[in-house]
């Protein structure tokens, strides 16, 4: 089915996808016919169950998980929080993470951190890569208790893949549990968790082009977390509440959709990203962050860049919409404040010549074309 195009270039998919219509189609047949309660036992509830079910299936299957590993949230601060407060709870007395994570880890471990539980910080080198050496290092510190690491797959602002395999298998080294927040990551990347050392794994659809509100938590066989959530017992105990079958559904054909046309995305979104860069480099001054510019240690839809020019990001944003153009200046999770990237401020700490400069996070999509791009420099270089 054709994608309808908005009369706006956008460009903040790290942010969200647009939905593919096949999703929002799906969603709407779901409501009208089976509209049933999937812990009901009638014939309508029965229904239910077995759309909810099967898209557990389909979602193990892409992921490399067993159904019985899936769980349904609402999205990915949700999946967040349950593995850092449910592990807790499970007796992990230490957790290891880092400063540039999305802030459901690191507003949750502040949290935690106030209740007592010890919470630990690794290095972050000045090209955004995490530093093993120093994880390492404070996995190697005696803990009253188990230590949980949480650590991102992709980090959303400037793009760096991180290595979880290596990260997971330094962590069991040391009897840690690994949880990653694969929310950037599963939209661009291929997962395979019966072969990994993955433990807990965050997504949320609207990422890979399903809806807003539900996504879902791999938590790996042998391991029980308490439920955040007490009520109905839903989810096989670990996360009470009337699943929401629409959504559900939805999710599994959109993860279904962008498995399949992944390779095909990111040769079109490379292409993009390339174009992109080399017109970007005609601002003369101008700073890439992170390993944007590598494609093997980066994904192809993220490009963050400071600009040479003292302006409030706000401003340029601004200015940017009413040109019609939909960017970001970081993380779109802090309810639409616009204040220096935290990311690019611990990535450069005191030698940040471009300080009080603004970020702009530049995020492609599989609909995007190259005149997009090109408008979308041009309307740059003109607020310069």
């Amino acid at each position: 089915m054709k994608k309808h195009t908005p009369p706006i270039i956008y460009l903040d998919h790290s942010a969200t996808t647009e939905p593919y219509p096949e999703v929002i189609l799906r969603m709407g047949q779901i409501l009208c016919d089976s509209y049933g309660n999937p812990s009901s036992t009638h014939s309508a509830g029965r229904d239910a169950r077995i759309i909810v079910e099967e898209s557990r299936r389909e979602i193990a299957g892409i992921i490399g998980a067993s159904p019985s590993e899936v769980f349904f949230t609402s999205g990915g601060t949700e999946s967040d929080n349950t593995v850092l407060v449910g592990a807790t709870m499970a007796g992990v007395r230490r957790i290891i993470t880092s400063p540039i994570e999305h802030h459901a880890i690191t507003a949750t471990a502040s949290h935690l951190s106030s209740m007592g539980v010890s919470v630990k910080y690794v290095h972050i080198k000045e090209n955004g890569d995490i530093d093993l050496e120093h994880l390492c290092s404070i996995l190697e510190m005696p803990s009253e208790g188990k230590t949980l690491v949480s650590l991102m797959h992709v980090q959303n602002e400037i793009g760096n893949i991180y290595d979880i395999n290596a990260i997971g298998n330094l962590s069991h080294a040391y009897d840690a549990w690994f949880h990653t927040d694969a929310v950037q990551g599963m939209c661009h990347l291929n997962y395979d968790l019966k072969n990994s050392p993955v433990d807990f794994l965050s997504a949320s659809a609207h990422k890979f082009y399903g809806p807003k509100g539900i996504g879902f938590l791999y938590v790996k066989s042998g391991i029980v977390l308490p439920s955040l959530l007490h009520g109905g017992e839903q989810e096989r105990g670990m996360r009470s509440g009337t699943e929401n079958v629409p959504a559900i559904a939805a999710m599994a054909l959109a993860l279904k959709m962008n498995n399949d046309e992944r390779v095909e995305d990111r040769t079109h979104i490379l292409e993009l990203k390339g174009h992109l860069i080399s017109r970007l480099k005609e601002i003369e001054g101008i700073r890439f962050n992170g390993r944007c510019s590598d494609w093997e240690h980066s994904i192809p839809s993220i490009v963050s860049v400071t600009l040479p020019i003292k302006k409030d990001p706000s401003m340029m944003l601004l200015s940017l919409d009413m040109k019609g153009i939909c960017v970001s200046a970081g993380s779109a999770c802090m309810a639409g404040a616009v204040k220096d990237s935290f990311v690019i401020s611990t990535l450069y700490g005191d030698n940040n010549t471009m300080k009080g400069m603004p970020t702009l996070r530049i995020s492609m999509g599989k609909w995007n074309v190259k005149e997009e791009i090109d408008i979308t420099v041009d309307a740059i270089k003109s607020l310069l």
